[in-house]
């Protein structure tokens, strides 16, 4: 004895409001007699006797009433009896998000009266061969959109709902994109994926076990010293086999580039700046010993560490008398590329630990930056008590709260009995409710102005018949607060009447 079936629904205008449908039985098959009966019955609809009508089986507390064309599970506590105590309950359902669009056909798909129509795809993976993300979800955008399986939930037709968590309430409005675009394929997308909204209303509401605050902390590293390179010092020779002279070159780093010039990227390779390093000294020295190599590479640690030592003065008078810290030296690139063998002279090319014939000289005491410790602030959550902490928010573009006791000011005024008496329209919003409402104010920016103002009365000095005397950085504040005011104290997207 088959006690449920499923059933098509045909007229869900109950002049009753109990919330009864009109069904068509299709345990049958699709093309039974009984099944198709409901279009021929000569009865009169919705009376006593009428065999097509169904009572909800939910509690008449639970709303949820299926549309025309849409699958319903119909119940009989007596199958002898098709006249009386028949319920319904709406469903099945393929998709776990998108309840009014689907159609009879989709949705008995995974029972076995969907021998004929398409299956949905998953929305989740558990198989682990393949990527899902938070939830086991196969598409990220779908993140957030569903209850979680933990949770207790009751879901609209489509983009809201109520969930139940931990110690927590959820309220979402629109929580999916809007099915009203015009492009085919995401429609399609939106029929069998949850797509989340970035765009929604919410409320939340939540208790936490403890009571905790903000605070901040102090946490001292050791950081590298890390800085602009202030000179760039190159050298080249005319020939590396046989060099009759030695060209020597100083650079100037005029301003920052980004992190170009930093003690920590600037290398051998890096590419001077036209507009941010300029050529402050150039000397020519012709080779006159047996061994012109080695001169060279003589000469050239010798000017490294004079200019390691001394001011740039000492080696131009026309330079700055100051030290060239931090300076990097190095071969110049063309230099560097025409020969093989020139590496057999940058070995020679050493000072103190440096001995590839380039590198940093941070400072006159230490080749390398030194390690200095550097303090900051962070914050971190602080428990200050064992008992409970809530919380509540709102979120929207735009927030009214409203009072019916309000009579308004300065002619502005909410008529609420001119509101939709069932769900407040877009329409009411934006005519009747924006207009008649004010801006709310962010206090701290609001103490911040009467701080200063304060502080102008108490310090202003003056003669007994001379004008005050403000101190300008003072006004000037002050000037600067008021002038954004209406950016900074007025926040316009909450609204108060």
């Amino acid at each position: 004895m088959k006690l449920i079936s499923i059933g098509v629904v045909k007229d869900i205008n109950d002049p009753r409001g109990f919330g009864r449908i009109r069904v068509s039985d299709k345990s049958e098959g699709m093309d039974s007699i009984r099944a198709n009966s409901i279009n021929t019955w000569d009865g009169t609809p919705w009376s006593k006797d009428d065999p097509f009508i169904y009572s909800p089986f939910l509690p008449n507390h639970i709303n949820i009433i299926p549309k025309v064309e849409q699958s319903v599970k119909i119940i009989r506590y007596d199958t002898e009896r098709d006249t009386q105590n028949q319920e319904y309950i709406p469903g099945p359902y393929t998709t776990p998000h998108d309840f009014s669009s689907q159609p009879f056909e989709v949705q008995i798909s995974e029972t076995t009266l969907g021998i004929r129509s398409k299956k949905t795809p998953n929305i989740k993976s558990f198989s682990g061969n393949k990527k899902v993300y938070d939830d086991n979800f196969i598409r990220a955008e779908s993140v957030g959109a569903l209850p979680k399986v933990s949770d207790v939930a009751i879901s609209g037709n489509y983009g809201s709902d109520v969930i139940l968590t931990e110690h927590g309430v959820i309220l979402r409005a629109g929580k999916f994109v809007d099915k009203l675009i015009d492009n085919p394929k995401l429609k399609e997308d939106l029929s069998n994926y949850p797509i989340y909204s970035k765009k929604q209303s919410r409320l939340y509401l939540k208790k936490f076990p403890e009571t905790l605050v903000l605070a901040e902390k102090k946490i001292t590293d050791t950081v590298v010293t890390r800085t602009d390179i202030k000179h760039l010092f190159e050298y080249e020779l005319d020939s590396i086999s046989e060099p009759t002279t030695l060209t020597l070159y100083i650079y100037r780093i005029n301003k920052s580039e980004g992190d170009k010039y930093k003690t920590d990227v600037f290398n051998i390779d890096s590419e001077l700046g036209v507009a941010t390093s300029e050529l402050i000294y150039r000397e020519e020295t012709i080779l006159q010993s047996d061994n012109k190599t080695q001169e060279a590479y003589i000469l050239t640690r010798d000017f490294i560490a004079r200019m390691d030592r001394e001011k740039l003065h000492i080696i131009e008078p026309t330079l700055q008398d100051v030290y060239p810290h931090p300076f990097y030296f190095r071969p110049t690139k063309s230099f560097r590329v025409s020969n093989l063998s020139v590496n057999t002279f940058l070995e020679n090319v050493t000072f103190l630990k440096r001995t590839s014939g380039f590198g940093l000289v941070f400072s006159k005491d230490s080749l390398e930056p030194p390690l200095l410790p550097q303090t900051r602030i962070i914050p971190y959550l602080k428990k200050v008590s064992d008992a409970d902490q809530t919380f509540s928010a709102l979120l929207s573009d735009t927030i009214f709260q409203l009072s019916t006791q309000n009579p308004g000011i300065d002619g502005k005024k909410i008529d609420f009995t001119s509101l939709d008496k069932y769900e407040l329209t877009q329409e009411d919003y934006l005519e009747r409710i924006l207009p008649n409402t004010f801006s709310s104010v962010r206090g701290e920016k609001l103490i911040e102005i009467l701080e200063l103002i304060v502080l102008i009365l108490l310090n202003h000095t003056h003669g007994i018949i001379t004008p005050p005397k403000y101190f300008k950085a003072t006004t000037d504040s002050l000037k600067r607060l008021i002038s954004r005011a209406k950016q900074d104290m007025v926040n316009t997207s909450v609204r108060i009447n």
